[in-house]
Order: structure tokens, then sequence, then C-alpha cells
């Protein structure tokens, strides 16, 4: 039994990044749309690929409840959030894999693009489908009510005016690196007494010059964290839970003056750390410990959508919100390759969403999120599962059904190529992205 919608004829889309993007050219491409509008709190596309040298302000401590942190049915001023590019950055994904399925990257960009090549290609994307006229730079979604089947969005400027615009669906775009998580260590009120950022906030390893540092963390930013410093700190401690491939391959590479420890246990009151029983001094720490989920503009946010950020609650497929599908997010799922993956899930939500594809629709709806595995875990693909999950997605939106011969079916027919299955050169290079990034990169 399918879910029966509301006419959708107006959509609004929070975000100009690579999801959102992507969201304003599937949906003008399905052609039945009258109104699309792409809302971004920034002065230019990009969401996250935007870098600034500036940096945030630290988040209270411990930043670990999203409620807490950035809490939802407050007044708050405009503000731009800076994100967490770094002045070193270049994807972990060659270009061949992190691009969006018809729009390639430029012969003269590396084949581990930098920031600047990726806001570069994010802009070109942009002008080659003309998106730009459905973009609202310098504009943000500060509350989105819904009732009578309409979206009522409550929108800022920078000269903290408001006004309010109405639409029968909205999709989020704002990706998942704007709330650091920080845990609950014992004694973390003595940090005041010790320099420190998360993540979000590192910029560029001279700001570690000649310092002793502990990285907490071992995901893709923590481990360049400790590559990076470790050329100009003294000492660089690196607190890791566990090693993974990527964090094997990296700390083979370590240099003399990085030194791995245990997790941090406690903070004590002259500033020093236990880290699994060793008592280290150190200069500065930076916590690599990743992201909290949050939608502050949604008044219905708490227990509906977020419990306390470490995931996001009710979806059907990461996507569709269950309790009211003319509601969708993009991008959630971590570890993955975002950029071919938000345009399978635009695809999808404009095809659903559009009134003529009488073969696309919404099945009854169930949560999909696989709440055995604990907080964000539950978000974490590996490489298999995002291969699968892709491809369900591509049999979806092309009217397939998600049992097996369905899926057969839509294997051994499917000849459009942005919904067909993935190509095993594609896969394969995916695959293999952390031994080619050693070759070109080094590192």
């Amino acid at each position: 039994m399918s879910y029966i919608l509301p006419t959708i004829r107006r959509v609004a889309v929070i975000g100009a990044g690579p999801g959102g993007l992507v969201a304003a050219k599937q949906l003008k491409e399905e052609g039945v749309f009258d109104k699309i509008t792409v809302f971004e709190r920034n002065d230019q596309i990009g969401g996250t690929w935007i870098y600034s040298p500036e940096k945030n302000a630290n988040p209270p401590l411990p930043s670990d409840d999203a409620l807490k942190v950035d809490p939802p049915n407050i007044d708050r001023p405009f503000q731009r959030l800076r994100s967490a590019m770094y002045a070193g950055l270049h994807t972990n994904l060659p270009k061949t894999v992190m691009c969006y399925r018809d729009f390639d990257f430029g012969a003269n960009v590396p084949v581990f693009p930098s920031h600047d090549d990726v806001l570069t290609y994010l802009q070109q994307f942009a002008a080659a489908f003309d998106l730009e006229p459905m973009v609202r730079l310098n504009t943000s979604v500060v509350k989105a009510d819904y009732a009578d089947d309409e979206w009522t969005l409550t929108l800022q400027t920078p000269d903290q005016k408001t006004f309010i615009d109405t639409f029968d669906a909205v999709v989020v775009a704002t990706g998942h690196y704007a709330i650091p998580y920080i845990p609950p260590v014992e004694g973390i009120d003595a940090l005041d007494n010790l320099p420190w950022i998360h993540s979000r906030e590192y910029r560029s390893p001279e700001d570690y010059k000649d310092q002793t540092v502990l990285v907490i963390g071992s995901g893709s930013s923590g481990l360049d964290i400790v590559r990076e410093t470790s050329k100009v700190a003294t000492k660089v401690y690196h607190c890791v839970r566990s090693d993974n491939k990527q964090s094997l391959q990296a700390h083979a590479l370590d240099s003399a003056n990085v030194e791995r420890v245990g997790l941090v246990q406690r903070i004590l009151a002259d500033g020093t750390i236990d880290c699994g029983g060793r008592i280290l001094k150190v200069d500065q720490v930076v916590f690599a410990t990743g992201y909290l989920f949050s939608f502050p503009f949604f008044p219905f946010e708490q227990d509906n959508l977020i419990v306390d950020g470490h995931r996001v609650e009710h979806l059907h497929e990461f996507m569709f919100y269950t309790k009211n599908p003319t509601l969708a997010f993009m991008g959630l799922p971590i570890r993955i390759v975002p950029l071919p993956l938000s345009q399978s899930q635009a695809i999808l939500i404009a095809r659903c969403w559009n009134p003529q594809r009488s073969t696309v629709g919404l099945p009854a709806l169930e949560e999909t999120v696989d709440k055995s595995q604990d907080g964000p875990r539950s978000f974490v693909l590996n490489v298999e599962s995002e291969f699968a999950y892709v491809e369900r997605l591509g049999a979806w939106a092309e009217g397939y059904g998600q049992d097996p011969d369905q899926l057969t079916a839509w294997r051994a027919k499917s000849n459009n190529p942005l919904t067909c299955p993935l190509s095993e050169k594609w896969k394969q290079e995916r695959i293999d992205a952390l031994v080619l990034r050693k070759q070109y990169l080094g590192y």
C-alpha cells in the first residue's frame, strides 16, 4: 500500500551545498514543480566546501546533546557558520568517484581535488544546469512549521529582517558538519585552563608550531590533523579508540614525534590528561570527535527528529520523515561518497513527489534506521552497504520493487545513466580509494 501525498507543486530546499544543488537540479528536471527555491545563509553556493580562515566560537562543554547545544524554538540573530574546511584539505576520494554521475571534474583538476577545486566544481555545476536563479543567498531558515498541508518558512536576512514563504514540501540539505560532538569526559571543566578546539575550527598546522598537542579521534580529520601538525609540533599524541584500515595506513607513515595513546579517562585540575593510565602534559587539545545532527528550525524537532543528536529518528531509507513524507533529508549517511549518493536521493525524492509519476510512489513507510547500532553508528555505512543502498534507490526511482527478483530485473534492464547499477569500475575505484590516495598524495 502506497502513501497518498497531497499535491506537491512548491518545494523549498534548505542549503545550497552539494545536496541542495543536486536536489534543485533533479526537481527542476521533473518539469512539474511550479516553484523550487533554495535557501542558503552564506553569500555564495558551496555549503561545507566554502573555506574561511576565520573560526567559530567553541561550543559549551560537554557538547553531547544537540537539543542543549543548538536548541530549537529560540530567537537568535542571523549567523553564518564557518565550515570545517582546513587550508590543506584534499578529498579522500578520486575525482572519478567523487563527482555527480552526469557532471565530471575538469581534466586539469588533480585526481584528489583540493577544497578549492570542489567549490569551483559545485559552482560550475550550478552554472551548467542554470540553478543560480533558484538560490536565495544570505537567507537563513529560522523556522519551518507544517499545518493544513502547507509548510510555512520563516526566513531571515543578515540585516535581521524576517519574512514568510510557503511550500508544499521541504528538502533539508544542511549537511552534518555544524554542531561539534565532544564527549562528557570526567573533569572536562578543567579545559578552561588549557587551549582547545574541535576539528571544525582547525585551519592550519602553524598554530601548533613547537607545541605538544593531543589529537582525540581517528576519523579522516583527526588523521589529517595528526599528519599536518606533526611537521611543526614538538610532540603529537594521538588518542584513538581503535584502528581501522584508514587509521593503520596513516599511522604507518607517522613521524617520529607521533605517539598513539589510549582513550581519555579524565582531565585533571592542573590541566594534565589521563589517557589510558598515562598522565600527559600538553599545550593544546584538538577534539576530532565528530558531529551531532541538528535541525533547530523545526519546532517539533525534539523526540520526533532528534533525541540527543546522535542520529535522526523516524526516517525511511535515511530520507523520508515517516510521520510526514513531504519532508525529506539528504546526505545523512556517514562514510559514503556524498555527491553521487545525494544525486540518487535527489532523483528519488523528485520522482516520488512528482504527481505525474504513477509508477514511482512512496510505499508504506517504515523506520529503516538500524537501531541495533548505538547512536551515530546506525548512520555509518560500509562500502558494501553503500553500494546496496544506492542501487535500492536507483531501482525504486525506476519503479521497481525492493524484493530480490525485482532488483535482478532492474539490473538486467536499466540503462538510465543516473539510476542504473553502479559500474564495476566505479566500485573498484571506491574500494581502492585509500591506496590511490597514497599513490597520488603520499599519505
